[in-house]
C-alpha cells in the first residue's frame, strides 16, 4: 500500500484523545506509526491488516523502551484502535482507507474475519514472543544475569581463599548449588581451615572438601609454638587499625590472638617480616585495590587480620 486516507482531523477522535491524556503525543505518534508499519506490508497479495514487528524492535525504531510500547499497545487494542486475535495484532480498519489499488482487491478478494478476535486482550499466542511476556522474559535474563555474576564473584573468592586449585570444573557447578547460608558459612571458616593446613600437600582437595560439607566440621587448630620474633604485637595492631580504618567492614583489632601470633612467627621465619614491612604490608593491602573485593563488601563475612596474615594472602 503506497498511501492512505488520513483525516485531518484525526487527533480530535474520542479514543486518540484518551490516548494523549494518558501518553502525549508520544502515544499518539506511536499509533500512527503503527498503522504505517502495518500498511507498508499491505498490498494485492497480503490483505492480512497484521502488524509484525514486536516490541523491542518498534521501542528501538522510535526511541522508547519495550515496556512502554507494550503498555501503549495494549491501551490500542483495549479502546478499539487495534484489533487483537489469537496472539497477533491487527488494524482491519485500514481496508477501509488504502489507495485505489488496494481498494481494488480488497473489493475482489475480501479480507479475513478475526473469528476469535478478543478487543480489550493484549496477545498471549503469538508466534513472536508476547509484548508483555517479553518484557517479563527481559526481566527474568536480567536477573539470571545478575545472580549468576554473584555466584562468579561468590566463587572466585572461595577459589582465592582455598588456595589449592585443582578441579575447578567440578568445584564451581557444586559450590553455586550450595544455599547463602552454606556459601557464607564457608567463606567465614576457611580462613582458619586454611590457617590449621599452611602446608598445602596436607590440605584436602576443594572438591572433596565441598562434597564432605567440611565447614560445618570442627577444625584443628594447628599449634604453633610461641616464639619471641622481636615483633610489638601492641604496635602491629594499631598499624592494622590506621591502614584499615578506611574499610567500614574490616573489624578493629584490640588485641593479638595466640593464634595471630603463631601465624606472625611463621611469617617473620618464612618471610623476614619486621615491625615495619608488616606496617608497609598492611597499607599496601589496604590501598592497592587487590583486596577491595574483601574490604568493601557487606555481603561477606568481614575479614581480619588473621586473614591477612595468612600465608595464602601475603603470597599475592
Amino acid at each position: 500500500m503506497k498511501w492512505f486516507k488520513h483525516d485531518t482531523d484525526a487527533n480530535m477522535d474520542a479514543k486518540l484523545q484518551e490516548i494523549m491524556l494518558d501518553y502525549g503525543l508520544e502515544g499518539y505518534g506511536l499509533y500512527w506509526y503503527c498503522i504505517e508499519l502495518v500498511a507498508q506490508n499491505v498490498n494485492g497479495d497480503n490483505l492480512t491488516f497484521e502488524l509484525e514487528h514486536d516490541a523491542r524492535i518498534i521501542a528501538r525504531n522510535t526511541g522508547s523502551t519495550p515496556q512502554k510500547v507494550s503498555q501503549m499497545m495494549t491501551s490500542f487494542i483495549n479502546l478499539g484502535l487495534l484489533d487483537a486475535d489469537n496472539g497477533h495484532i491487527f488494524c482491519l480498519k485500514l481496508a477501509a482507507r488504502c489507495d485505489d489499488f488496494t481498494a481494488k482487491a480488497v473489493r475482489r478478494k475480501g479480507i479475513k474475519p478475526l473469528a476469535n478476535q478478543r478487543v480489550g486482550v493484549s496477545p498471549t499466542k503469538s508466534e513472536k514472543v508476547p509484548l508483555e511476556v517479553e518484557v517479563e522474559v527481559e526481566v527474568e535474563v536480567e536477573e539470571r544475569r545478575k545472580k549468576k555474576e554473584e555466584n562468579n564473584i561468590l566463587f572466585d573468592r572461595f577459589w582465592d581463599l582455598y588456595g589449592k586449585k585443582t578441579s575447578r570444573a567440578k568445584c564451581e557447578p557444586k559450590f553455586n548449588k550450595l544455599s547463602e547460608a552454606d556459601k557464607n558459612k564457608i567463606l567465614e571458616v576457611l580462613p582458619d581451615y586454611v590457617a590449621s593446613t599452611p602446608d598445602k600437600k596436607y590440605r584436602k582437595d576443594p572438591q572433596t572438601w565441598l562434597n564432605g560439607k567440611c565447614w560445618n566440621d570442627e577444625i584443628q587448630k594447628q599449634m604453633v609454638f610461641s616464639v619471641d620474633c622481636g615483633i610489638d604485637y601492641d604496635a602491629l595492631a594499631g598499624n592494622f587499625n590506621r591502614s584499615m580504618q578506611i574499610w567500614e567492614y574490616v573489624p578493629e583489632v584490640v588485641k593479638v590472638t595466640e593464634k595471630q601470633k603463631s601465624l606472625i612467627a611463621i611469617l617473620v621465619s618464612d618471610h623476614k617480616m619486621t615491625n615495619e614491612r608488616f606496617k608497609d604490608y598492611f597499607e599496601y593491602c589496604a590501598t592497592s585495590g587487590k583486596h577491595d573485593y574483601v574490604l568493601n563488601n557487606a555481603n561477606m563475612p568481614a575479614q581480619g587480620l588473621t586473614y591477612f596474615l595468612s600465608e595464602d594472602t601475603i603470597q599475592k
